[in-house]
């Protein structure tokens, strides 16, 4: 996961950086699996299986199929609020109170799921259009203007 705090007047990154090893793969690890460990106490679960599980939102586990889905939305939102606090701890840590933003731009995989956690007073925040692909566009955008 990458944040970057950018003064769109100045045109300069004020502060940036990158959270590695962020994502789904460490949300299922370290959120849902301990939340569903019970449902199938001998298995393990590959990266593949992960994606799976969350995909389709169940467990089988022999002749037993659990929905899982309430498991992966908790999981979910407790992963969200743990990114937050690193990411308000990062900007006050390097920028304490000389930060002076009043919109907050969410982009990239997982975007919207953020703009309902951010904990955001009199700040805007807005989710780019398919936040997904909000990257590739800017640098589109950045090839056509230089004539690439």
């Amino acid at each position: 996961m990458i944040f970057t705090l950018f003064s769109p007047q100045k045109k300069q990154i004020i502060h940036g950086k990158t959270l590695n090893k962020r994502g789904v793969h460490q949300m299922a690890t370290s959120f849902l699996l301990p939340r569903i460990k019970n449902l199938a106490p001998s298995g393990t679960f590959t990266p593949v299986e992960i994606a799976f599980l969350i995909e389709k939102g169940y467990l089988q586990y022999g002749f037993e199929r659990h929905d899982v889905t309430r498991e992966i939305q908790e999981a979910g939102v407790a992963y969200i609020e743990h990114i937050i606090r690193d990411i308000q701890g990062e900007l006050q840590a390097h920028v304490g109170m000389h930060a002076d933003f009043d919109r907050v731009l969410l982009f990239g995989g997982g975007a919207a799921f953020l703009k309902n956690g951010l904990p955001a007073r009199n700040i805007e925040v807005i989710v780019l259009p398919e936040p997904e692909f909000a990257n590739a566009r800017g640098f589109q955008t950045l090839a056509f203007a230089k004539g690439v």
